[in-house]
């Protein structure tokens, strides 16, 4: 990056963009695939200087009592507009292109303000509200004609498999395997797994162990094991 846009100390995510476009712009014939981490909107949330303004404020009675929760809606909401952006040049792109968009996390804000959202502390939060901690949005979106669905839930380990699926690229065989287990478990994370009927099973249950064993183990042959 030559001299990029920040926002607090951080790249902007319109800047990252900018970057995207210049590498497409001068990439050629040759297919181009870029992973962008964005920061901008990393924690914490209490920085206060001329680099940035709170520009969302809650109403009713959160108002004035969330100052992290109203810097970082305002940094989610500069994010949307450089989405905005983005997406408008790629719209008219000669080439087909396929964007895809996710969080990696939650961000960490007032505790109050969670308990103020759910209406319970932490602490007293059911295994639903506990799940939630871990869900992000997702989008998928193409310069071309092609069907708008909602996919429900997801997890982040079948995103690659679903996308070539979706683009109708080639798959290797453990894609094609964790497709299939997309299919019978939607959602694998620290908390438990979700099946295709919703039935949720907590992490350490017997059904939770019985049902990853599986793929626990081709996960760990895929990234570690070694064939000499």
């Amino acid at each position: 990056f030559n001299n990029p846009e920040t926002i607090r100390q951080y790249i902007s995510d319109a800047a990252t963009y900018d970057k995207i476009i210049e590498l497409y712009e001068n990439k050629g014939d040759s297919p181009m695939f870029v992973f962008d981490v964005t920061m901008q909107n990393h924690s914490g949330y209490t920085y206060d200087g001329d680099n940035f303004k709170t520009t969302v404020h809650l109403r009713g009675d959160a108002a004035g009592k969330f100052p992290q929760a109203e810097q970082y809606l305002s940094l989610i909401r500069e994010s949307d507009k450089a989405l905005k952006g983005l997406l408008e040049y790629f719209e008219n792109y000669e080439e087909p292109v396929v964007v895809v968009m996710f969080g990696d996390h939650q961000p960490k804000l007032e505790e109050e303000f969670y308990s103020y959202v759910t209406g319970n502390t932490r602490d007293q939060w059911d295994l639903t509200q506990q799940r939630n901690q871990y869900k992000t949005p997702l989008l998928i979106w193409h310069n071309y004609v092609a069907d708008s669905e909602n996919i429900g839930d997801i997890s982040l380990n079948y995103l690659a498999p679903f996308l070539l699926q979706d683009t109708g690229l080639n798959m290797s065989d453990y894609q094609h395997y964790v497709l299939g287990q997309y299919e019978e478990l939607p959602v694998i994370n620290s908390v438990g797994i979700v099946d295709v009927n919703g039935n949720v099973y907590v992490r350490g249950s017997e059904e939770f162990t019985e049902r990853t064993r599986e793929m626990q183990t081709l996960v760990y042959a895929h990234t570690v094991e070694k064939v000499w």
